[in-house]
């Protein structure tokens, strides 16, 4: 016998929670399910697994669990499916079907539009709009709300549209509140489905703006807006068909990407695995040293090397770049032919092939001292050789290189600056107080940045709470240089190999 599970979020707010079951009640009529039960997710009773047994004891043979969530985050991806998985364990003859998120909807965009219309007509260009989001470590929610606010100022005709959370997203309602000019009348949009406390909260301090010489208006929130109703039976009817599939292995698990290159490729794989990424971009802005790299290229170009070093594919990009600006490309690209080519990193390599170059000494493990030793068992006493470095700070590879025979001209056309210490000083909390699962490492700059503002702090919780994960050897070593000694390595140095190996590590958790 088909039955549904309405899965709501719960609420201490005895008016919330009334809410959320009179919504549902409202709808079962128009779905071909003889069973229907509410449930929730915490905080009041009856919980996913009492709504699963009060099905079954009723005859229920296949259960569509519906998330009654508007964004697709943690609670979809992760807490749920664990609560589900040990439903299953307990009815291993009962079949789960498992639904989505309401998510952004063109419909559910027009009915926030019209909660905006009813307290504030005619809307014209003028009219400012404070969209206010529950909030989630989950960059995709950030992402999602904006979505909401793009679809309010093309439908409003508005330009002035800003964003806030209610928790673990930055703005805070709070801060985007205080920060508003009194002289301003601005409309405050929950983009919340039912009553609770939050929603109070925001009526509490939307009434002290007001009382303090603010215009505020406060929209009403979602709650049995009738595009809602329609909006969930069509999740409701599309659960059917969509069979549970089990926990996957990073779901729950909170995990610090501390990247920014291809950030938002990892967080999507990251998701898929119903984890939840937080982007923590520690690497530093990227500094292009443009006059100085075309200096370096016509040296490289006018003058006599007998090898040229690239140590990574941004600064081999960049000199070929400053070739381009200063007219010679091409004469660059035939210098390069002609001349031993010792390289290190996969993106270098990469931008090798495109070139139709191919490298004469490459280092099997990534690393610079590989290719230092590769170095030495070659002919190079007297030879001049052209380094492209990537980090201004290199002293101990610059040291072994001035130790051989060798005249060395130096290029730096990149570096990082120091990223913002607000952002490091939030993730060295997030690894203290073990509040993430694992911590994603994809340079050693990162690793550098991160040690050199929080030291040796980081180590008892990298040893024993949270997982650090390093892209390759490179950004590995430098993990054990600052004495971490337990840490995940893919087998090649790609992120996607990265992630990979961090699921597999969790799937050999699993069956320990």
């Amino acid at each position: 016998m088909q039955a549904v599970l309405y899965v709501s979020h719960g609420t201490r707010y005895e008016r919330g929670k009334q809410e959320a079951i009179d919504f549902l009640k409202s709808i079962q009529s128009y779905v071909n399910a003889p069973l229907q039960e509410i449930c929730f997710l915490e905080i009041v009773s009856p919980n996913i697994e009492e709504g699963i047994h009060e099905l079954v004891n009723k005859g229920a043979t296949s259960v569509a669990v519906i998330p009654v969530l508007l964004l697709k985050a943690g609670h979809a991806l992760s807490d749920i499916p664990i609560e589900l998985e040990k439903v299953q364990k307990k009815y291993p003859q009962l079949t789960l079907t498992y639904g989505e998120p309401l998510g952004v909807q063109e419909r559910i965009i027009d009915a926030v539009e019209e909660r905006v219309r009813e307290v504030k007509e005619p809307v014209d260009a003028h009219t400012k709009l404070l969209l206010v989001g529950r909030g989630s470590y989950d960059p995709a929610t950030k992402r999602d709300i904006g979505a909401v606010g793009d679809g309010l100022k093309k439908r409003l005709g508005i330009e002035d549209v800003d964003i806030a959370y209610l928790a673990a997203a930055k703005p805070s309602f709070n801060e985007a509140i205080e920060k508003m000019d009194n002289s301003t009348s601005v409309v405050v949009v929950p983009y919340l489905w039912f009553d609770g406390l939050l929603i109070q909260s925001m009526k509490e301090k939307v009434q002290f703006y007001n009382q303090n010489g603010g215009q505020a208006s406060l929209c009403h929130h979602l709650n049995d807006h009738e595009i809602m109703k329609k909006a969930m039976i069509d999740r409701v009817h599309e659960a059917f068909d969509t069979p549970f599939t089990g926990v996957k292995p990073l779901a729950g698990k909170k995990i610090a990407v501390a990247a920014e290159r291809n950030s938002e490729a990892m967080e999507e794989i990251i998701r898929k695995q119903n984890g939840r990424p937080i982007i923590r971009s520690i690497q530093g802005e990227k500094w292009l040293h443009e006059k100085e790299a075309e200096v370096d290229v016509q040296r490289l170009i006018d003058s006599s090397f007998d090898w040229v070093i690239l140590t990574t594919g941004i600064g081999a990009r960049a000199l070929e770049e400053a070739s381009i600006r200063i007219g010679r490309q091409q004469q660059y690209l035939n210098k390069l032919q002609q001349t031993k080519l010792a390289i290190r990193g996969s993106k270098t390599v990469k931008w090798l092939k495109e070139k139709g170059l191919e490298p004469d000494l490459l280092s099997d493990d990534g690393t610079m001292d590989e290719l230092i030793q590769q170095l030495k068992h070659e002919e190079i006493k007297g030879h001049r050789i052209f380094l492209q470095q990537y980090n201004k700070d290199e002293k101990e590879l610059l040291e072994n290189l001035q130790a051989l025979p060798i005249e060395l001209y130096q290029s730096l056309p990149y570096h990082y600056i120091s990223p913002d210490k607000e952002v490091l000083e939030d993730l060295r909390k997030l690894i203290v107080s073990h509040k993430l699962d694992a911590v994603l490492f994809t340079s050693k700059t990162q690793v550098q940045n991160l040690f050199a503002y929080a030291g040796e702090e980081l180590i008892e919780p990298f040893h024993h709470h949270v997982l650090p994960v390093a892209v390759g050897q490179v950004t590995a070593d430098e993990l054990r240089h600052n004495g971490v000694s337990y840490l995940i390595e893919p087998d090649t140095p790609k992120m996607g190999a990265m992630i990979v190996a961090l699921t597999n590590y969790y799937k050999e958790q699993a069956l320990v």
